[in-house]
């Protein structure tokens, strides 16, 4: 669990460091893929959840396993799909600017990420599921939503800083926004 947490955060850094040379090292374009980041794990916790609640028999250890294959498995095909993300960005770039651009980079690295994030994002759900055994199924069901919810709302936040509050409030007054 360990590893997988730490490969988790390997990989997310990696890929900020590689999408930044597509996008350039702006805030707004490393906010765009942190923010896709986050809500393919909070996809993968709600997904998860919602898998498990319909299954009865389900080997959580397994299904662990063959999902932490797959994200090393995409990990490895991530430098083909930045490949065509570098086809595709300099034609986004032509037709937009401002704000647009910047949607245009939330959802490229969305699309791109996603496949991976969505499955690091049920790995701890269903990990924690394991830990509390089958008996608790309304607990792990109540993790996962919990999680999922927290997830998003990292989402969230990171677009209200980004796009908005920033923006009308500053620094400062983002910073008394969040904490109040």
């Amino acid at each position: 669990l360990f590893l997988s947490g730490a490969a988790s955060l390997v990989y997310e850094l990696v890929w900020i460091k590689q999408l930044t040379l597509v996008f350039g090292g702006t805030l707004y374009a490393i906010s765009a893929v942190l923010c896709a980041f986050m809500t393919g794990l909070a996809l993968g916790a709600w997904g998860i959840s919602r898998y498990l609640d319909t299954r009865k028999e389900v080997n959580l250890i397994r299904l662990y396993g063959v999902l932490e294959g797959l994200i090393g498995v995409y990990g490895l095909l991530f430098p083909w799909g930045l490949k065509a993300l570098n086809i595709i960005y300099p034609v986004a770039v032509a037709i937009g600017s401002g704000s647009a651009l910047h949607l245009v980079e939330f959802v490229l690295s969305a699309l791109l990420m996603l496949p991976a994030t969505f499955l690091m994002g049920t790995t701890l759900p269903l990990i924690g599921g394991w830990a509390v055994g089958r008996t608790a199924s309304s607990f792990f069901s109540n993790i996962s939503v919990l999680y999922s919810i927290n997830t998003f709302g990292a989402v969230f936040g990171c677009l209200f800083a980004q796009y908005f509050g920033i923006k009308h409030f500053g620094v400062a007054g983002v910073t008394w926004v969040d904490v109040l």
